[in-house]
């Protein structure tokens, strides 16, 4: 194989490292945050596997049924519409799987949490928290 040969095949492995997947991974969940607080469910479904959707879904109803009843003893829920995203950073990359760690803030708390990736069609969708 000539050096030209071999300098290019390197360059084309350097350039399909896991930085780009590790940048996309953290993409994905930033979106997922700012999607949650718009209430964007189209967005979600998207961004979602189908199973971690359909738990977002069951998990908004609840939090409507709970905030009913919070409402009537004069108390009430934290608006999500609020949550701030303050960072993304994918820890690691384990074959099809990505960790990312999420920092918001809903007024003056801050919030920190792991999310779970998964690759589903190619692409990477929110599967749940650790």
């Amino acid at each position: 194989m000539s050096f030209t040969m071999s300098m290019f095949l390197s360059l084309c492995l350097l350039s399909c490292s896991g930085e780009k997947n590790e940048d996309q991974a953290a993409k994905i969940a930033a979106e997922c945050v700012q999607a949650m607080a718009k209430g964007d469910r189209q967005a979600l479904q998207n961004l979602m596997t189908s199973q971690m959707y359909s738990e977002y879904v069951a998990g908004v109803e609840q939090l409507r049924a709970s905030a009913s009843v919070l409402a009537s003893f004069g108390q009430k829920t934290p608006d999500i519409s609020e949550i701030e995203l303050v960072s993304t950073s994918c820890e690691r990359i384990e074959g099809d799987t990505a960790y990312v760690d999420v920092e918001t803030r809903l007024g003056k708390k801050a919030q920190f949490e792991k999310l779970i990736l998964k690759k589903e069609d190619g692409k990477w969708k929110l599967a749940g928290k650790q």
